[in-house]
């Protein structure tokens, strides 16, 4: 995964909610984590990094 670009919002992000996706070669995308829907509290809809990389891992499996 080292040479695996990110790009940080390519769109105007949606507010007070956090998204993390995976968009394949092929144009595919995958959604690896939402916080929309989740929370109360505010923290719940922040996803913890070792979370988003365990989905990112099993997605590129």
């Amino acid at each position: 995964m080292e040479h695996l670009p990110v790009y940080i919002n390519p769109r105007p992000p949606r507010r007070n909610s956090f998204e993390v996706s995976l968009v394949k070669e092929d144009g595919s995308t995958v959604e690896l984590w939402s916080g929309i829907g989740k929370g109360p509290p505010r923290k719940l809809k922040f996803p913890q990094p070792e979370t988003v990389v365990e989905a990112l891992k099993s997605s590129l499996a």
